[in-house]
């Protein structure tokens, strides 16, 4: 018997266990969908616990989803960062490509006319 059990029913813990299965169960798809995007692995024994194991395994503590909630923040993260890099990234491409054309363009106007 836990201390929770002493104060709700059988019906309620139930309740309570499922709503907490279904927070769970959606917080493990998004971070199996951010590891998957960012071709990455859980990093942590925790984080392999929560994307390997079977939900029903897994502890369905407060603690436990408060973990989860602050390991998903964390993969968004890293997720928007990636994505920002990799913007960032082609602008720089971008740019590098305008300044050589623009650079060879140049040079092809000096070389015309300095004939």
């Amino acid at each position: 018997m836990t201390a929770l059990s002493l104060y709700f029913s059988q019906d309620d813990m139930n309740s309570l266990r499922q709503k907490r299965l279904g927070k769970f169960s959606e917080a493990k798809l998004s971070i199996l969908g951010m590891l998957e995007q960012l071709e990455a692995e859980p990093d942590s024994s925790f984080e392999r616990n929560v994307v390997c194991e079977e939900d029903e395994a897994f502890v369905l503590s407060a603690d436990n989803l408060d973990a989860v909630e602050v390991r998903m923040r964390i993969f968004c993260t890293r997720n928007f960062l990636l994505f920002a890099l990799l913007a960032l990234q082609g602008i720089v491409d971008s740019f590098q490509n305008l300044s050589m054309q623009t650079w060879n363009n140049s040079l092809k106007q000096m070389h015309n006319f300095s004939r």
